[in-house]
């Protein structure tokens, strides 16, 4: 809170309260809205931050690959793709169970 009677020479009970005291009103206003061109710097540095950012997680992400590449034959590549579509199949499982309101039993034995 902000107290900005205005051109008064006497201290008010909300100057006492206040967080801050302004002499005027427009000084009131100049401390409660922060200066466009400060905000402008912060955003072009948020900005330059993300890209970085980003920039880093797709360096390690095609880095990762590149090693998963090397070190994956086919088989292994087929066997963890047979892996994963078991997990969604799984997990797909259970969110119909929950949305039908049932409880989860676990996948059914083979037929």
């Amino acid at each position: 809170m902000i107290s900005a009677v205005g051109h008064e020479v006497d201290t008010t009970l909300a100057d006492y309260a206040a967080d801050a005291r302004a002499p005027t009103p427009s000084a009131a206003a100049e401390m409660a809205v922060p200066d466009r061109a400060v905000l402008f710097a912060a955003l072009r540095q948020y900005r330059c931050a993300m890209a970085d950012a980003l920039g880093n997680q797709l360096e390690r992400a095609f880095d990762e690959l590149a090693n998963t590449a090397g070190k994956n034959s086919p088989q292994k590549l087929g066997y963890h793709i047979v892996e994963r579509r078991q997990t969604l199949d799984d997990m797909s499982d259970r969110l119909l169970s929950c949305h039908k309101g049932e409880n989860y039993r676990g996948p059914s034995p083979p037929e």
